[in-house]
């Protein structure tokens, strides 16, 4: 998995990372084969040793944008048109998060279904 923050549209986020007055964070992300139970990819998030210089050079949209990377294979077990294998990156999503009918955060993501850049 590749992660970046300007990528696809970074700019056009719905809410800014402020406004998760929450803090929350997600630490472990699973695709999982619900038939036979096979992990297809898997992530987990390594604890943080941020300093006080790291704080300053903070990217406040680092994280919010990730890049997924699939081989064929994983076709071998879902039903995906082929489009989505001809045209990487072209397959996105958009994800939301509210809290009490607030949103609180927007994250992005692009996917390629032929294992390339």
């Amino acid at each position: 998995m590749e992660e970046s923050g300007g990528n696809r549209n970074s700019q056009h986020y719905l809410c800014g990372p402020e406004q998760n007055i929450h803090k929350i964070d997600f630490t472990r992300f699973k695709i999982q084969d619900m038939e036979t139970s096979t992990v297809l990819f898997e992530i987990t998030k390594p604890p943080t040793t941020e300093s006080v210089e790291d704080r300053e050079h903070f990217d406040p949209n680092a994280g919010r944008f990730v890049r997924y990377q699939f081989t064929p294979a994983f076709f071998r077990l879902c039903q995906v048109v082929l489009e989505m294998i001809l045209h990487p990156y072209e397959t996105q999503s958009d994800s939301f998060y509210f809290v009490d009918n607030k949103l609180v955060i927007h994250n992005k993501a692009d996917y390629s279904y032929n294992g390339g850049p």
